[in-house]
């Protein structure tokens, strides 16, 4: 792996943790201000039972962790923007990090997505 694979793995990887907390954080906003319209009754009041209320917690503390994951990896992959050497395994291990982020961003979404139908039913 020449130098300037590495580099370009380490621009790649902290634009996906950028992109990542973005996402993170703008769904965590929309989610908790659309909360109310999503699972209301027809008198308007929030109406969600003890299981929906279990799968909105667990979506957003996915999403904050995500937020919190992709923060951290921002910050790992901007030291190694300004190491010099011994950062081939780093960047690998940071790869795995971001993969990590993604699949707990995709969890607290597809957990949200999951307590809208469940309300949804009958």
């Amino acid at each position: 792996m020449s130098a300037l694979d590495v580099q370009k793995s380490i621009e790649l990887g902290f634009d996906t943790a950028k992109q990542l907390t973005t996402l993170s954080a703008g769904s965590s906003v929309l989610l908790a201000t659309f909360l109310k319209d999503i699972f209301s009754n027809a008198e308007g009041n929030l109406a969600i039972n003890a299981f929906e209320t279990s799968l909105i917690g667990i979506s957003f503390f996915c999403l904050g962790f995500t937020l919190l994951l992709s923060i951290s990896a921002m910050w790992g992959f901007a030291i190694m923007r300004r190491m010099r050497a011994g950062f081939k395994r780093q960047v690998a291990l940071f790869g795995v990090y971001s993969t990590v982020c993604t699949l707990v961003f995709v969890s607290g979404i597809g957990t949200f997505v999951w307590a809208v139908l469940s309300d949804l039913q009958p």
